[in-house]
């Protein structure tokens, strides 16, 4: 949605362990200001497991300040975790702070329904053909994370392939 609306727009995405290793690469090769400059050129910043960086004093510093410009700047950014900002220990003060100012939003596992509606549309995506008690199956097992539900049908569907085998509801719980 954010493209649509901007599409000149400049988006990176990376994860908190990713920002941290590009830093470090950063200051070993002496050049912070074009890590800097890259990271507060982005219209859109979206920084993933933010957990990650916890106890990390020199790449916090640098996060702070990154999250400063972007938002003195009046550009967006997102972060994820996997707790609540209070929550995150090890994370400095100031930081929470500032992603306190934004919506937080606790985003809980997704129920049977949904489960079942997101293997639907990743067997569209597919173009595979998976029974519907094949996918309540997954659906019903797979609570924890979407990731881990798609990566499940994907595995079904691959080994089928491979083996030539017809997925059935013998198949996938074998």
């Amino acid at each position: 949605a954010f493209l649509d609306a901007r599409p000149e727009a400049t988006v990176i995405c990376m994860s908190a362990e990713r920002f941290m290793f590009d830093f470090v690469a950063a200051m070993r090769a002496k050049d912070t200001f074009s890590f800097k400059q890259r990271l507060r050129a982005a219209d859109l910043l979206l920084i993933d497991d933010l957990q990650f960086i916890a106890g990390k004093d020199a790449t916090q510093e640098e996060f702070f300040h990154t999250v400063n410009e972007i938002m003195g700047a009046g550009k967006r950014l997102v972060i994820s975790a996997d707790r609540c900002p209070q929550a995150l220990d090890g994370v400095e003060a100031r930081i929470v702070s500032r992603m306190s100012v934004g919506l937080v939003a606790d985003i809980k596992a997704p129920d049977l329904t949904l489960r079942r509606t997101i293997l639907d549309r990743k067997c569209t995506d597919l173009e595979s053909t998976v029974p519907t008690e094949v996918l309540d199956l997954l659906a019903a097992r797979i609570h924890s994370n979407v990731r881990e539900l798609g990566g499940a049908l994907n595995r079904v569907i691959a080994y089928a392939q491979w083996t030539g085998d017809r997925i059935d509801l013998a198949f996938a719980v074998a």
